[in-house]
């Protein structure tokens, strides 16, 4: 289960952090319960839609996978499926093609083990 969500909002920055708490039955359909930091480090209007880059970083022992992105009315193109080896960082850009609003959520879909949101701000 994702149990914390805050972001700061800068002029130039979106950062959003998001954890799970990890616990042998914390995790439900549609929920994660794995130990994984997002952060967007940036989210730009293209004439086309949104340019977002998320890094992602484990807390995991095992090796874990992100199947893909979801937004609601949105189309993502992103290179999909992302595997994280145990305990490393990723950054992952994601073209997100539609109308998108200055404020909205990202689904990580982590297949299996849940999936869990992140709020993007787009600069501007």
């Amino acid at each position: 289960m994702i149990a914390r969500r805050s972001f700061i909002n800068g002029a130039t920055m979106a950062f959003v952090t998001v954890w799970g708490i990890v616990g042998p039955s914390s995790a439900h359909e549609g929920h994660s319960n794995l130990a994984i930091d997002a952060n967007v480090i940036r989210a730009t209007r293209t004439p086309d839609g949104v340019e977002v880059i998320v890094e992602l970083k484990s807390r995991e022992e095992a090796d874990v996978t992100l199947y893909g992105l979801q937004s609601q009315g949105m189309e993502v193109i992103a290179d999909m499926p992302l595997t994280m080896p145990a305990g490393s960082m990723q950054t992952l850009r994601a073209t997100l093609i539609g109308a998108t609003p200055n404020l909205f959520s990202l689904l990580l879909d982590f297949g299996p083990h849940g999936s869990g949101p992140v709020l993007v701000i787009v600069e501007g």
